[in-house]
């Protein structure tokens, strides 16, 4: 447990922790929590005015600097640095405490420098030069411990969640002296490092001792590329998108390269056919779409740059095979069910259906396989019966020896028009 109590100069102020008060014009910690020992006092300087009061009620008191030398039987104490002192109550050494004016062991840090090794696209380094004097204390047993002072490293970076990259956020690392670097991952966005001392002036809220270096220009680099298939909207197309970025042909997909937020130089995408990866197709752009024509496992691979680093990240694409079924009955009573004479389709590359009536007179054509006959000619109802359609279609997939497949269907459809 710590106590803090700050103070403005020239004024005291008075803490209670445990059996002891304390009155002082300066910032200072009470801590408890020091191994072996029940009290030490922290101040930020001692002066004339600095006291440490026993609060208990007993009478027969006597301080004791840590080497046995009488010092006190008031319940008030002026203390020194770097002492340690023994309060026996009835006799008995019920108490042992140690003071260290902080002020006397001033931290000092000069630069701190960035350093890029070989290895600057994973980690780097920072390379502090700095004075941090011991702050030294002895248990009540008279063994000497040294304080820990914890160095504190801050600065931002962002991270790559929610599928998405975050803002910059803080980032803080912690080492205790002596040590002569911070190996920290390297950022993906610029930054800038500081390094401030100790955690004690934090805890009594005077400024501790800072350094910071100029913006650090980040090069670490790092993509998650994205593929979204363009949204179609013919309901009678099948498998017009999948979850894993497949679907029927031709098949638009927009790619994002989604890189962390520096001044990448380079992007430069490579598209190719599984069965053939030596060919491929090349774009530079940071973001593009891209029209798969044809039906196969494709691999769409990014290799994005910076000044100094490399990043590769790939996803995989299916266009699927064609398919062509042609209904022979549909009934347009304005139910919502089966309203149009509508193929089901998939993978087509082109396509162009007419439908003839039984005199041969073309009363619907299209070459949209997603746009079907509502069972009207020039805007009157068709008469029910037998009505001729001729379909020719060219799929996105190829047959046996390389050729496109072609579709040439034919055939009656029924034109019915129930309640």
């Amino acid at each position: 447990m710590k106590k803090l109590i700050l103070v403005c100069f020239c004024f005291f102020a008075l803490g209670v922790n445990a059996q002891f008060s304390v009155s002082s014009d300066n910032a200072y910690l009470h801590k408890t929590d020091v191994a072996n020992l029940d009290a030490l006092f922290m101040f930020n300087g001692i002066s004339a005015l600095t006291e440490i009061t026993y609060t208990g009620t007993e009478t027969v008191l006597e301080w004791q600097t840590f080497d046995g030398q009488f010092y006190s039987n008031s319940k008030t104490i002026s203390p020194e640095d770097a002492t340690g002192y023994v309060l026996k109550i009835n006799n008995v050494a019920t108490y042992s405490i140690w003071v260290i004016d902080y002020k006397k062991y001033p931290i000092s840090i000069a630069s701190l420098t960035v350093v890029e090794a070989d290895d600057k696209c994973e980690n780097i380094k920072l390379i502090p030069t700095y004075t941090a004097p011991d702050l030294i204390y002895q248990d009540k047993n008279k063994v000497s411990q040294t304080l820990p002072r914890v160095f504190t490293l801050r600065y931002q970076n962002v991270a790559f969640a929610n599928d998405a990259w975050e803002e910059p956020m803080a980032k803080s690392f912690t080492k205790t002296p002596p040590f002569t670097e911070f190996v920290v991952n390297a950022p993906f966005c610029d930054t800038k490092y500081s390094l401030e001392a100790d955690t004690y002036a934090t805890e009594m809220n005077i400024a501790p001792q800072m350094v910071e270096t100029a913006l650090y220009k980040a090069i670490a680099i790092e993509a998650h590329v994205k593929g979204t298939v363009s949204e179609r909207t013919a309901k009678n197309e099948l498998e017009r998108s999948g979850a894993d970025i497949s679907g029927s042909g031709p098949l638009v997909v927009d790619f994002e390269s989604r890189v962390n937020p520096i001044s990448t130089n380079f992007y430069e995408w490579f598209i190719y056919n599984l069965k053939s990866p030596n060919s491929y197709i090349r774009y530079t752009d940071r973001d593009f779409r891209y029209t798969f024509t044809e039906s196969g496992s494709y691999r769409v691979k990014l290799v994005a740059a910076s000044s100094s680093c490399e990043y590769v990240d790939s996803l995989d694409i299916k266009v699927l095979e064609s398919s062509l079924d042609v209904p022979n009955i549909f009934t347009p009573n304005g139910d919502g069910i089966n309203d149009e004479f509508r193929v089901v389709f998939k993978s087509l590359k082109s396509y162009n259906c007419q439908v003839f009536n039984r005199w041969g007179r073309k009363v619907f054509s299209t070459d949209d396989p997603g746009k079907g006959w509502d069972g009207r000619i020039n805007g009157q109802m068709a008469a029910p019966g037998a009505y001729y359609y001729v379909i020719q279609a060219t799929g996105t997939d190829l047959d046996n020896e390389g050729n496109p497949i072609k579709y040439k269907l034919s055939g009656d459809i029924n034109l019915l028009r129930g309640k």
